[in-house]
């Protein structure tokens, strides 16, 4: 977090990140007839900034490692980076939140707690269906990329 406007890139991807996440549980729960789910946003987005902020600093983090290695600083390649490194990051945790939760001895205690605050909302976004994961993590690559080239510098960042 040393580089210039790591703070800022790292709090759009969570503050900004948990509210386009949010919106596919929200979008979900309209399509159902009668969920009131009109008022719904709000509480999804609360949840979504406290179970999703690990993750999203996470995917924030390899985004922009995946880019800078790549050394292509344009608004398409931060799009599709995120759309691709989103799925399999997700399914990973997901994968690994459904395990823990067949654990009983690690689904207890203060393990509960970085079951629940980590690997939750990786599980409830593979639940609803990979285009919202794509979706997400091209809507989280564009805004982040639109940060990273606010507060960096010097853009293209040196090497």
């Amino acid at each position: 977090m040393t580089r210039s406007g790591s703070l800022a890139y790292y709090l759009a991807a969570w503050v900004i990140g948990c509210f386009i996440v949010s919106l596919g549980p929200w979008i979900h729960e309209m399509r159902a007839p009668d969920s009131g789910a009109s008022h719904n946003i709000l509480f999804n987005y609360f949840i979504a900034l406290i179970i999703g902020a690990a993750d999203l600093v996470f995917f924030a983090f390899l985004l922009r490692l995946c880019v800078y290695a790549m050394r292509i600083y344009v608004l398409g390649v931060w799009v599709i980076a995120g759309a691709i490194l989103a799925p399999p990051l997700t399914a990973a945790l997901s994968w690994a939140g459904h395990a823990w939760s067949q654990s009983p001895s690690l689904d207890q205690g203060p393990l509960h707690l970085v079951n629940q605050c980590v690997l939750v909302a990786p599980s409830i976004l593979w639940d609803l269906g990979i285009w919202v994961v794509v979706l997400d993590g091209a809507l989280i690559g564009a805004t982040l990329f639109l940060v990273d080239r606010a507060f960096t510098k010097e853009y293209p960042p040196p090497a």
